[in-house]
């Protein structure tokens, strides 16, 4: 009898877990986020038809100025999304590379593909398709437009019965700086203008808060925060409904109890770096930052003047919780304990993006920025008696001061 128990107990066990790899809902034909270990897909694969250059990332990726700094699904460093990189040695111009997704079989009605896409760079990406493993068709979306931003894209895919497979084929532009990254892909069993779309200032998410919040909860509430579900959430940018609306807790009547802002002070500012020492902390330094946050920081200076930023401690929850910083030309990113840092913007100013995901805080960071005057320095060469000056006795010296 013990056995017979343990044997219904152990095919349970098998059913749940077989079906929890299943897609769990049934509008859905198609779908992959890379967020998994590993990060392709199963199914998946890159055509050796083309050239190398579809890999994964998680957080931004490695050449400055180009791809996104988080992924889609989570918004955060632990999510992961597919990306053409451009800087790989074999990339040149024109190179193409063809990310793939499995066969699948298209029954009698509409189906929608809907995927999001960061491409900000100079490369170019197709969405090509075929039935029945016949010729390629270049008859999806084809986008050039360049933004740091990601960005949804719907295609609607006529009706037929056909064995049906999607590839993403990206183009090397003239650069390095041509990331193209492409997260949340799904196929619905549906037209497109039949799939749900989020009302104004909301963002379908796939991992999304399930719990609306409002200007009446405090930071340690609502607890259902601990999961996730795919649906239409506030940004974390704006995270909190007012009336039907997404904005940010400083819109709450002063009256209530207001979230993050009040609890952790300032989250991000702009600000113009002058000669006396400013300072620029975490939200809620010395005690630890909030869950959730997005916080960014412009600092300005004067022609002739450039910024320096000093980092006088560190400690985040390491590759979960970040603090990016940008110039013109550089991009520093800092997580878990750093030392004391110094970074001088190579032109009139500097960008900071300090993220939290859902879980562990720590202190964050305590730092400061001044401005530093570029002065330039003539020194010119002595002769025995007065002073003799032509083209090659000039040396010209920049420091700061």
């Amino acid at each position: 009898m013990k056995l017979l128990v343990l044997c219904f107990a152990f095919i349970a066990f098998f059913q749940a877990n077989s079906s929890a790899s299943k897609n769990a809902n049934p509008g859905i034909l198609l779908q992959c986020n890379f967020d998994g270990t590993p990060q392709m897909c199963p199914g998946w694969s890159v055509s050796d038809e083309y050239d190398e250059g579809w890999t994964f990332g998680r957080g931004p990726t490695p050449s400055s100025h180009t791809g996104p700094d988080y992924d889609q699904t989570t918004r955060s460093l632990v999510g992961g999304y597919a990306f053409y990189e451009a800087t790989w040695a074999r990339q040149v111009v024109g190179s193409r590379s063809v990310l793939l997704t499995p066969q699948v079989q298209l029954d009698e009605s509409a189906h929608c593909l809907e995927f999001w896409v960061h491409n900000w760079g100079l490369s170019v990406l197709n969405v090509i398709s075929r039935r029945d493993n016949l010729t390629w068709e270049n008859n999806g979306p084809r986008i050039t437009e360049t933004n740091d931003v990601w960005r949804q894209f719907r295609y609607e895919i006529s009706q037929s019965t056909d064995l049906f497979q999607i590839g993403f084929k990206a183009t090397r532009g003239p650069s390095y700086r041509g990331d193209v990254s492409v997260d949340d892909v799904r196929l619905y069993r549906q037209s497109c203008e039949n799939v749900p779309s989020c009302a104004e200032t909301f963002e379908y998410q796939t991992c999304g808060s399930p719990c609306n919040v409002t200007c009446q909860d405090t930071t340690n509430t609502p607890a259902c925060t601990s999961h996730c579900e795919a649906r239409c959430a506030c940004p974390q940018v704006t995270p909190v409904i007012i009336g039907d609306r997404c904005t940010t807790s400083e819109n709450c009547p002063t009256t209530t109890t207001q979230p993050a802002t009040t609890t952790f002070g300032p989250c991000g500012f702009s600000a113009n770096a002058t000669t006396d020492q400013q300072v620029l902390n975490s939200p809620g330094w010395p005690d630890e930052y909030p869950i959730h946050a997005d916080c960014h920081w412009t600092l300005t200076a004067p022609p002739g003047v450039q910024v320096q930023l000093v980092i006088k401690n560190f400690e985040t929850e390491d590759a979960f919780d970040s603090l990016t910083v940008r110039d013109a030309e550089n991009v520093h990113t800092f997580t878990g304990n750093q030392s004391r840092s110094v970074i001088t913007s190579t032109g009139g100013e500097l960008t900071l993006q300090f993220i939290s995901d859902e879980s562990i805080t720590y202190k964050g960071f305590q730092a400061y920025f001044i401005g530093k005057k570029l002065v330039t320095l003539i020194i010119v060469s002595l002769g025995f008696c007065g002073i003799r000056i032509n083209a090659s006795n000039l040396l010209t010296i920049s420091y700061h001061i």
